[in-house]
């Protein structure tokens, strides 16, 4: 890969559009207002206006940057103890021009500072029943002696949808154009793991659906030039294929 060369003006930014589907139920946690009795122990983040369950921004948008580390072997490993992993940059700084991580999801903290490629909008759940989430019954096992401490986690179920959108921006015609496949191989990865928490209980199975993919270059702020769609399907497909299609 060539070095990058960034003067600081933008090129074109590229709209991802979409939806996110749930396949099994999800749990981002929130803030409880009070303490019940026999109330949920742990609640999922919701939009204060509707009421209805949101998947932040940065929710996703972490999950993409780790999904993204592990896959290209780019986690930092802990001094002390090599099995440790940690995220990217934490130990050491990285001051790789060409490094992925720092340039799609942005690095202030080298000598070398990346202004991110990446926006990630936070997703309003699009149903609109009255009820939005589920409580799950759990036990927490105490391996010693087998005794369950019971526990209440609220989800939202399966079969929700979000909306998705993901902004892209592009300063460097060739690397930044290069490295916006990573974002489809980051999100084919989170399909094979999770989103949220609980991943390992079965929670966050998501597959994501991608609708139309729009890009408006310099020309088009400046009202000297149109939008250009880059993909479209209606139904939406996966991540994957639109990698396929881009890049075949």
């Amino acid at each position: 890969m060539s070095e990058i060369k960034n003067n600081g003006q933008l090129k074109e930014n590229r709209i991802i559009e979409g939806y996110i589907k749930l396949e099994t139920g999800l749990h981002i946690g929130g803030n409880k207002d009070s303490l019940e009795i026999g109330g949920v122990d742990a609640v999922v983040i919701k939009d204060l206006k509707t009421g209805k369950p949101i998947i932040p921004g940065s929710s996703l948008k972490g999950k993409m940057r780790s999904s993204l580390e592990y896959l290209l072997g780019l986690c930092d490993r802990d001094k002390k103890n090599p099995d440790v992993l940690h995220i990217h940059a934490s130990i050491e700084p990285c001051n790789d021009k060409n490094c992925p991580i720092c340039v799609i999801f942005g690095s202030s903290k080298n000598e070398l500072s990346f202004k991110t490629r990446l926006i990630v909008r936070d997703s309003i759940a699009l149903e609109e029943e009255s009820i939005y989430t589920e409580i799950k019954m759990e036990n927490a096992l105490t391996r010693v002696n087998l005794s369950a401490t019971p526990r209440k986690f609220e989800r939202v179920p399966a079969g929700t949808t979000f909306p998705l959108e993901l902004v892209y921006s592009i300063y460097d015609q060739n690397n930044d154009r290069k490295l916006f496949s990573k974002v489809f191989e980051a999100l084919t990865c989170i399909e094979h793991s999770y989103l949220g928490g609980q991943g390992s209980r079965g929670y966050g199975k998501v597959k994501f659906y991608i609708t139309k993919i729009t890009a408006y270059d310099n020309a088009y702020y400046k009202n000297e030039g149109k939008e250009r769609v880059i993909f479209e399907n209606e139904k939406g497909v996966s991540p994957s294929e639109v990698r396929k299609k881009l890049y075949s």
